[in-house]
């Protein structure tokens, strides 16, 4: 028998997101017509198809780009001059001070932070560990298990603000944070999978200043934040400082096969994201920076975003929260201020465990996502882990309705028979 390694040991058992997708496919692949308001994958939108479907088409007719694309390594940080049409863009749009040697490419965001929390968080040289903090909690489920080794996340609880309009609020606690000479970073995602919470501005600006006191770099998740795909419904602005790390992706602008993610960071950090990059991959894949790169450098992407992908998430977002307000508002729901991205995140204040909303919603037709999966490295007790479901509202209008309404029946049916 070969003995298992620690790396082996730590993931021999399936993980959350592993176990979550795995049993979303098998309810939509099944016989029976499932309404899909669960999962991550972008809405299909008409408009934003034909765009890329225009650039593919550019793409192809350009023999040179193309061959290049598929047929050639890229360096291993990334195609070059896509690196210069991101930095180019950063600087001109959001006022970055930031160069192409600033810019590392990876195989999607997802593969960007498993790189990044494995050089900064874990066990040192002096064999103490380094935690990845989040600052609060609930976080997105795919840092669940990016720690080889276990124990390196870290995770705090949120300030509860109860807003108007059966809504609420998770607040960082900064009398509760820690963050010291453990810590090899800090994270959050921003606009916040699973809840839509969009850090404010000066939220944000008083943890960097938390952060840069203690030499503690501060990582960004900004798939689907500013300056794109850019589905944030708020004032908030774009944030990069000296010492960040920010994480962009073209997932979310609908273009989630191509699995590319976009490291802004210090010139010694994407060396180091170079290095692994040509360990795991040699190189990333060329057909992402190949596709959307003309349309950075005319500003075409940035006004399909504006003008096409923001608006359309903002009209599905309005008809879901009015449609749950109108139906839960009196059954003790609150639904997160939504600031940005495509999901909701509902809070049943009521004797309700949402794990088992969860199964009743999926017999019913409907996915969702429990809560319970959103609390990486949270040790603390929660009562919003089995109060809370993730609700998506990226599909068609139609979808939202129907989805919705059999939420709200299975809802009330449940509370009426624990009362």
């Amino acid at each position: 028998m070969v003995a298992r390694t620690d790396f082996s040991r730590r993931y021999q058992g399936s993980s959350g997101i592993q176990e979550l997708m795995v049993d979303l496919d098998l309810a939509l692949s099944g016989p029976k017509k499932m309404l899909m308001l669960g999962g991550g994958n972008p809405g299909r939108i008409p408009e934003m198809e034909e765009f890329f479907r225009k650039e593919m088409e550019d793409l192809m007719q350009d023999a040179d780009r193309f061959e290049r694309a598929l047929g050639i390594y890229d360096h291993p940080g990334g195609n070059v001059p896509f690196r210069r049409a991101i930095a180019d863009l950063l600087r001109q749009d959001c006022g970055w001070d930031v160069a192409p040697e600033n810019i590392a490419l990876t195989q999607g965001s997802q593969n960007a932070f498993f790189l990044l929390m494995n050089l900064l968080g874990g066990k040192r040289e002096d064999g103490s560990m380094a935690s990845i903090v989040f600052p609060m909690s609930p976080e997105y489920i795919g840092y669940e298990d990016v720690g080889i080794q276990s124990g390196t996340l870290k995770s705090f609880l949120p300030k509860v603000r109860l807003l108007e309009d059966n809504s609420f609020r998770y607040e960082i606690d900064f009398d509760g944070l820690q963050i010291d000479d453990s810590t090899g970073a800090v994270c959050l995602s921003r606009p916040c999978n699973p809840t839509g919470n969009n850090v404010s501005d000066e939220e944000l600006e008083r943890l960097y200043n938390v952060c840069s006191e203690r030499q503690v770099p501060l990582l960004i998740d900004a798939a689907y934040g500013l300056p794109f795909p850019g589905i944030v419904f708020d004032d908030s602005t774009p944030f990069y400082r000296e010492g960040c790390i920010v994480i962009l992706s073209l997932s979310k602008l609908g273009l989630p096969g191509l699995r590319t993610g976009i490291v802004v960071a210090p010139p010694d950090m994407v060396a180091q994201i170079e290095k692994l990059n040509s360990i795991f991959n040699l190189s990333c894949g060329g057909m992402g920076p190949a596709l959307v790169r003309k349309s950075i450098e005319t500003g075409t992407l940035l006004k399909q975003c504006r003008n096409i992908l923001q608006p359309h998430y903002r009209k599905a977002r309005d008809l879901a929260v009015r449609k749950l307000k109108l139906g839960l508002g009196n059954c003790g729901l609150r639904v997160h201020e939504s600031g940005g991205a495509f999901f909701l995140w509902l809070w049943f204040d009521a004797s309700i465990s949402t794990t088992v909303l969860y199964q009743k919603l999926k017999e019913a037709g409907v996915i969702v996502v429990p809560g319970k999966y959103y609390f990486p490295g949270l040790e603390d007790e929660f009562d919003h882990r089995d109060r809370c479901i993730r609700l998506s509202f990226s599909q068609d209008l139609q979808t939202i309705e129907e989805g919705i309404d059999t939420l709200i029946r299975v809802t009330k049916r449940e509370l009426e028979g624990i009362s």
